[in-house]
Order: structure tokens, then sequence, then C-alpha cells
């Protein structure tokens, strides 16, 4: 396909059969609804639908196929100028048959049988529902306190370590800027 400038769209049977619509240009400047197959080599069954008007750009396409049926439809929304030469968006579709395909029906899930799962016995004229075990409660996590230390300490111990760094950064700044003059 050549010529293609406007919405495109494809669709696919489940079978490999691979289909491609897209709005473009005619040679001779028409605008126009491309189509064509894929083959497993190539693209083939390259057909050319005249549109009957100018397509502009903005237009979207979308395309569905229904296998089993044989039909592939093309529905593009197009913006297109009316009479008066204001934009309006028009709604177009195309349908053509393609080859019918048989899907094969997706296998069926079968479950395992369920397992026999142990129940407590009650006496017969008990009501009440079965008793789970309780579990005893998650402990809350109890933060650890250093003996001596406290925050205002680490605090500035920590203001200390950023001072004597700075200090020596700027110690090594001055001396590399001596050694250059």
């Amino acid at each position: 396909m050549t010529r293609v400038g406007g919405a495109r769209s494809s669709a696919s049977d489940g079978t490999g059969h691979l289909y491609a619509l897209a709005v473009g240009q005619t040679p001779a400047g028409e605008s126009a609804l491309f189509y064509a197959n894929w083959t497993g080599a190539g693209w083939d069954s390259r057909e050319v639908f005249g549109l009957g008007q100018n397509a502009m750009a903005g237009g979207e396409a979308t395309s569905v196929l229904l296998p089993q049926t044989g039909q592939l439809t093309a529905l593009l929304r197009a913006p297109v100028l009316n009479k008066e030469g204001a934009n309006q968006f028009e709604v177009v579709s195309a349908e053509r048959t393609v080859t019918k395909v048989e899907l094969t029906a997706m296998p069926a899930f079968t479950p395992e049988p369920a397992t026999s799962v142990p129940t407590q016995s009650h006496p017969p004229n008990n009501n009440s529902p079965p008793t789970r075990p309780k579990l005893p409660p998650t402990p809350t996590p109890i933060p650890e306190v250093v003996p001596g230390v406290t925050q205002r300490e680490l605090i500035l111990f920590g203001a200390l370590i950023g001072v004597v760094i700075m200090g020596i950064a700027g110690i090594a700044f001055g001396f590399a800027q001596s050694k250059r003059r």
C-alpha cells in the first residue's frame, strides 16, 4: 500500500489471516480505502475503494472481522467539508467478504475435585458454628533505646561531623586554589 497517510486499522481471524485497511490517495489524487490480505509471504488481494470525497487529516479507522460469517467491515470517522465549506465528521462503512474460518472451540476448564477438609465434630443438638483456633496477636514492635544516648545528642553529633567535613573540604579547596596561582 502506497500513498497511505490517513487512518489505519488491521484485523485478524485467529488462524493466521491478517487484513489491513488504510485511508490514502490513489495515483489520481482521489481519497480511497485500501484493503490488503497478508498471505504469510507478502500482501495479496490489494483492492482500492474510492471514497468519493477528499479525506482530511484527523480521521480514524477501525475494522471488525467476523471469521465465522466471512465479513470484514471497516468503519471510518473522517472529517469532510460540507456544502458551506465547514468541517464536519462523517462515518463511512465498507464491507467485504473474506474467507470463512471455522474457529476451534477453546477447551473447557474442568476443575479438580475438592479435597476433603477435616471438620470438627459437634454434638447433634449444638447449633453454634464451628470454632476456629485463636491465634496470638502479632506483637507491636517497640523501638530499641540505647541507654545514655538521647535524640538531642545524636543530632548534635551529626552536626559536629558535618562541620568537620565542611572544614576539611574548605581547607582542601583553599590548598588547591593556592597551587594554581
